[in-house]
């Protein structure tokens, strides 16, 4: 017999499909408060980090700076976009975003823009980068 942090860590490690959890990913494990606290816990312990309201991301230790870091391929940007999939927000990237992605311009943006087109209330941040703030 398995406790429910054991069966949430498993189910954070193995999935390799996806790095960032929702809360509702893992109702089937437990209550409500049950998974609170252990997501709290593994918060702690520095598997995942807390994106936003009921939001988490896989996380690693940094090999330089031994700080907590998303484990995500992408970066934040990517983390932002596998987030409101998952939500189910309808949203398109800014013009400057688009117009490199396309290959209309050189120019790098030094942050992808997202435009929600539906409301959205809830803010994600990841580190210094804040999504809806």
């Amino acid at each position: 017999m398995s406790t429910i942090m054991q069966r949430v860590k498993i189910r954070i490690t193995r999935t390799k499909r996806k790095s960032v959890f929702l809360r509702s990913d893992f109702n089937d494990l437990g209550g409500y408060d049950q998974i609170g606290r252990v997501l709290r816990v593994l918060t702690n312990d520095g598997l995942i980090m807390k994106m936003g309201y009921g939001v988490y991301i896989k996380a690693r230790k940094n090999r330089f700076t031994n700080e907590i870091m998303p484990d995500i391929d992408g970066g934040i940007d990517a983390a932002f976009i596998e987030t409101l999939n998952q939500l189910n927000v309808n949203y398109d990237l800014d013009e400057l975003t688009s117009q490199y992605l396309s290959g209309d311009s050189t120019q790098i943006p030094a942050q992808m823009g997202f435009i929600i087109k539906q409301r959205f209330s809830r803010k994600l941040a990841i580190g210094n980068a804040v999504l809806n703030d």
